[in-house]
């Protein structure tokens, strides 16, 4: 992984002890603080190297401003909530942790139950993460795919 400079951590635990969401350059608190195990990277702008850290590490492109990204989404929501089913300390970041990340907690946030809609889950996520600002079109696909039913 790049050498990452040291800063005050920005991350916060989403789902109990078992799900954080934050920026990039909080990775390196969350794999030594936080002991995460995988490390989803939500970042389209960047081509893995092979060298991130740790050795469970994941990329899931997404890009603000694009749409029909549902199925990344929901790919991204369905394989946190199967690793954190098996016991596994997960960890979501973008660049800034604000907008690809916020798209993710929310669909995590329904998909583990914590939310039915949308708009209780944004709810949600602001009182933990305040700086949250999701793209309009990210929001956009997580309508289509969660739907009232």
């Amino acid at each position: 992984m790049p050498e990452l400079i040291a800063r005050a951590s920005s991350y916060q635990p989403l789902i109990g002890n078992k799900i954080w969401m934050g920026s990039l350059g909080d990775v390196p608190a969350l794999v030594e603080k936080e002991h995460c195990d995988v490390i989803i990277d939500l970042r389209a702008e960047i081509i893995p190297t092979g060298k991130e850290h740790p050795e469970h590490y994941l990329h899931f492109p997404l890009i603000d401003g694009e749409e029909t990204q549902e199925g990344v989404i929901n790919e991204t929501v369905e394989t946190i909530a199967a690793l954190t089913e098996h016991g596994r300390r997960v960890a979501f970041h973008c660049a800034s942790g604000k907008s690809r990340s916020g798209c993710i907690a929310i669909g995590l946030l329904i998909r583990l139950g914590q939310a039915s809609t949308v708009e209780k889950a944004e709810q949600l996520l602001l009182a933990i993460r305040p700086e949250t600002v999701i793209h309009p079109k990210l929001k956009t696909a997580l309508q289509h795919l969660y739907r009232q039913a």
